[in-house]
């Protein structure tokens, strides 16, 4: 892709980290890509997505449908990265699955603007990997799509939730070796990444811009048996805790700072205690229903998404 086109409006979709509970987010896409009828590659032009919000933002940007292709091979993904124990082997496990649905393919395949967040180790700070020098806040002349990575390192890069997973070392083509995890320790919610593009050097007037931003949905915590493996499972709440807190604030930030720009933000509550789950869901069947609370998320926002999106029904 060389420049972005920058439409009028200028839609972008922010996707939030959280583990397989991506489900949920697939359920809202699902309904809007039907409300639409067309690929959502040509609704919006711009997209952000942390951790596992990556793969979907990133599958999305390369011109897949929602409906059948994302959400059949996220259903694939999702247990079996997530039954496996050791960090090694989920790590291993995205791994072989990042390369089966991404190749070699790099960031100048995508169809529409990407950003994809993760934490740079090292320095504590965000890394964005992009696909347009239009995105760049500096340094124009050494910007490279990706950093030179391939789309299935940056994504890996963003769903390394250390120590879960792995750590991911990512050798760039201009900024050297880097050692990146999950990009929800920065932004699990990328929302203000995306429109800090737009309105920096995309110069997207906020009159213009819309986002739809879209979390992973809040559940009640799973109890877990206490066994020899307690101590790799003891960081999961804590870091469910840090994702949606993370998420919260900077939702609370978008409203207080860019509380001009249109946006609808869908992430809502589900309290009834069989939903309880964590970010390593596993079971099948329950993804399943959390799916269809995605899809429900969306019935009770219908009305609102149809105009919002109405310059491009």
């Amino acid at each position: 892709m060389g420049q972005l086109v920058l439409s009028k409006p200028y839609y972008i979709l922010s996707l939030d980290g959280g583990g397989s509970l991506g489900v949920y987010t697939l359920g809202v896409l699902v309904e809007i890509e039907r409300m639409l009828d067309k690929p959502l590659h040509e609704v919006f032009d711009l997209t952000f997505g942390t951790s596992t919000g990556s793969i979907i933002a990133s599958m999305l940007a390369l011109g897949d449908d929602v409906e059948t292709t994302i959400h059949d091979r996220y259903f694939e993904i999702a247990p079996d990265v997530m039954s496996r124990w050791l960090p090694s082997s989920k790590t291993a496990a995205l791994e072989r699955h990042a390369d089966e649905v991404f190749g070699e393919k790099k960031f100048d395949e995508f169809l529409i603007g990407i950003g994809i967040v993760g934490t740079h180790l090292e320095y504590n700070r965000p890394i964005v990997f992009k696909n347009t020098v239009d995105q760049s806040h500096g340094s124009a002349g050494s910007f490279l799509p990706g950093f030179g990575c391939t789309i299935s390192e940056a994504v890996i890069s963003s769903c390394a939730a250390y120590p879960v997973f792995k750590k991911k070392l990512v050798q760039t083509s201009n900024h050297g070796d880097r050692v990146v995890i999950d990009g929800g320790f920065v932004a699990n919610n990328p929302t203000l990444f995306a429109i800090t593009d737009a309105l920096g050097p995309l110069g997207i007037s906020p009159d213009d811009i819309r986002v739809l931003s879209i979390g992973t949905g809040n559940y009640p915590s799973k109890t877990r048996i206490v066994s020899r493996v307690s101590a790799r499972l003891s960081p999961l709440q804590t870091f469910m805790t840090l994702l949606k807190t993370g998420s919260n604030t900077i939702e609370e930030l978008r409203t207080l700072i860019f509380g001009d720009i249109r946006t609808v933000r869908i992430d809502d509550v589900f309290a009834d205690v069989n939903y309880r789950t964590d970010f390593v869901e596993a079971d099948s069947e329950k993804l399943k229903k959390i799916f269809q609370l995605g899809r429900k998320s969306f019935e009770s926002r219908e009305q609102e998404l149809r105009e919002f999106f109405e310059a491009r029904a």
